[in-house]
């Protein structure tokens, strides 16, 4: 059964018969654009204005920022795992390890908005930023790789998460972060991936797009291995 693709800027679920019972994927439409981004089913689409106040979340540009100067508008952000927020007791001298979740923000980002000259190279630095954040240490080097002929970025860090003292620890859980930043014609796409579980972050990575009529391809053509925490410089997507 051909599916009807949803309308621009709007979710959708595909209608097409799965023999082997798994649900189909639900689908967003890229406004003004032939994109289709699929993600599973399972996943769970929330309210952009709550990013701030979610674990696992993270997107481009202080929140005022982005209402005020329009440069880095929240297309779509989606959870996977336990949506719920795990509240810390207050009377906890540690924090307790979240259960296993993460989450996808996709932003437009705007050129305009960029200081440099070059806006590829721009862009470049936003998404190899999450290599060089304080306490983390690079998954591997940033790569470069065409989807469907439009040139796209992956960089990823890993860190012990921090205790109630400031202090990373290794009982408190890691944090998996990623940034995917798209150049597709003339728009910058980023989507800010961010998890506390290696398997929920590579669910998030195995997220799917379509351009067109085209077939659909992974955002992330590898997968990132087991990690610790400390992560591996020397180490290549996998």
């Amino acid at each position: 059964m051909e599916s009807t693709p949803p309308k621009q800027g709007g979710t959708a679920r595909v209608p097409v018969e799965d023999p082997s019972g798994t649900p189909p994927p639900a689908t967003f439409r890229v406004p003004n654009s032939d994109i289709t981004f699929q993600y599973p089913a399972e996943f769970h689409v929330e309210d952009p204005a709550e990013i701030a106040h979610r674990n696992y979340r993270a997107a481009q540009g202080a929140p005022e920022e982005r209402l005020s100067t329009g440069c880095d508008p929240v297309l779509l952000e989606v959870g996977a795992g336990n949506p719920l927020i795990h509240l810390q007791p207050d009377d906890a001298k540690h924090f307790v390890p979240d259960p296993p979740t993460g989450g996808i923000v996709l932003q437009e980002l705007m050129s305009r908005c960029f200081k440099e000259k070059s806006s590829e190279d721009a862009f470049a630095g936003i998404v190899d930023s999450v290599r060089h954040m304080d306490g983390y240490t690079p998954l591997a080097s940033m790569v470069s790789y065409k989807l469907d002929e439009n040139f796209t970025l992956f960089a990823g860090s890993s860190a012990f998460s921090k205790d109630k003292d400031g202090v990373r620890r290794p009982s408190v859980g890691q944090t998996l972060v990623a940034s995917v930043g798209m150049h597709y014609k003339e728009r910058f796409l980023l989507w800010t991936i961010v998890a506390n579980d290696p398997e929920i972050f590579n669910q998030l990575l195995g997220v799917r797009i379509q351009f067109g009529a085209d077939r659909p391809w992974p955002l992330v053509p590898f997968r990132a291995g087991k990690t610790d925490g400390k992560g591996d410089k020397n180490a290549l997507p996998r």
